[in-house]
């Protein structure tokens, strides 16, 4: 098994670490962007997946995560285009009219569907509740990355390195959540928090990683003194 995840592991951190050079090399977030967009489409299409949403649903809910990621992105970039208003509402509203009142009154194509609520086709009311999960709970929280590599640190000169860097700090903040969540949920972990869903995750493992994972991040405000500042501002 590591035989085939080490080289895979190595060969994704070459090619994010070659995007985020030239990136900061070219001063553009391009390549930034589309490799997050990527990412964030691919966690969203594996979502339905395990949730069983149907292939020409699960094709249409992606490609409108995709369309609101592209309207969060031109909202910071472009916002003149839209006279100040954010147009990522609009794309979820329009999604909301084309797809999930049709698919409302069309049904589902699943062999065995859950039985719907009185007066709705079997099937339709999962689907649509199925796809708008998914857009606000992979698309909607994870697009704040575009906005977070867009950002720039107070007192700070890298330019496009600035949101690189802020990256960077969520990354190793995630990861020292997970790996403290880890090492001491194997020790110590006694008290399971949903056996049924995730038998592994102990509610020490939570807490810790919790404390590593805020520990890690107070440490690398307090190294890199711009990510130090960003914190320190009123919000």
């Amino acid at each position: 098994m590591y035989r085939i995840r080490v080289p895979i592991a190595i060969a994704m951190i070459l090619v994010v670490s070659g995007i985020l050079y030239a990136d900061f090399r070219l001063q553009t977030d391009a390549g930034s962007t589309l490799l997050l967009s990527g990412l964030i489409l691919a966690a969203l299409h594996e979502f339905y997946t395990l949730l069983g949403l149907s292939r020409p649903r699960r094709i249409a809910s992606v490609a409108t995560g995709g369309a609101f990621l592209a309207a969060r992105y031109a909202a910071l970039h472009r916002p003149e285009w839209f006279g100040g208003i954010d147009p990522a509402p609009a794309v979820l509203s329009a999604f909301g009219i084309f797809f999930l009142i049709p698919w409302l009154l069309a049904g589902d194509e699943r062999p065995n569907p859950e039985t719907p609520a009185p007066g709705l086709p079997p099937g339709g009311l999962a689907d649509a509740a199925t796809a708008t999960l998914g857009l606000v709970y992979v698309v909607f929280l994870l697009s704040y990355l575009l906005e977070i590599r867009a950002l720039r640190l107070p007192g700070s000169d890298l330019g496009h390195g600035d949101g690189i860097l802020l990256l960077f700090f969520v990354a190793i903040a995630a990861k020292g959540h997970d790996m403290g969540g880890y090492l001491v949920g194997k020790k110590f972990g006694r008290h399971k928090i949903m056996p049924r869903i995730s038998p592994k995750k102990s509610w020490e493992g939570t807490i810790a990683g919790i404390l590593f994972g805020g520990a890690l991040a107070a440490l690398m405000a307090h190294v890199f003194s711009p990510v130090g500042r960003l914190m320190s501002l009123p919000i």
